[in-house]
């Protein structure tokens, strides 16, 4: 599996290096992008738009082991950490809330989330890509005996193309 995901960016970052094309600046030249990644728990198509440069919505929608999952995001991105012609390297925090329709050993459920967002991430600047790997606590509203109420271990991330 880790050998995919390198292959994946090397390949990625190949194209960049040799693509004639000028500079994008994701949130400004290109608002909404579209790819695979992973919110709570579970693996998931996902879409991101920028309302500006640096506040965006992100939702993620897909399967995990326990049922479907959903949530929505909004993100604010604080900073750069590095800048380079290549690419740059960001932080932001956020919030949002999600949806699980939960089946396992015979228990359904639908619980509701809240939950925090903190992310690092990169954009290339010679195609519209972005990656993103992020950290979720998050608390279920309603979870009963299923779940604890709070989890805090809960990472994700993303790859997405913009548009």
């Amino acid at each position: 599996m880790y050998r995919h995901i390198l292959a994946f960016f090397a390949v990625i970052c190949l194209l960049a290096a040799a693509s004639p094309a000028s500079a994008v600046i994701i949130g400004k030249d290109k608002t909404l992008g579209a790819g695979i990644g992973s919110g709570s728990f579970a693996n998931q198509a996902t879409g991101k738009m920028y309302l500006s440069e640096t506040h965006a919505v992100q939702a993620f929608v897909g399967l995990s082991t326990i049922g479907i999952h959903a949530n929505a995001d909004y993100v604010v991105e604080f900073g750069q950490i590095i800048d380079k012609p290549w690419g740059r390297f960001f932080w932001g925090l956020g919030a949002g809330v999600g949806a699980v329709m939960y089946s396992s050993g015979g228990a359904t459920a639908n619980l509701f989330t809240v939950n925090g967002v903190g992310q690092v991430g990169f954009h290339l600047k010679k195609l519209p890509i972005e990656a993103i790997v992020d950290i979720r606590p998050t608390y279920y509203l309603n979870s009963g005996s299923y779940l604890n109420a709070f989890q805090y271990g809960y990472g994700g991330g993303a790859v997405r193309w913009y548009f």
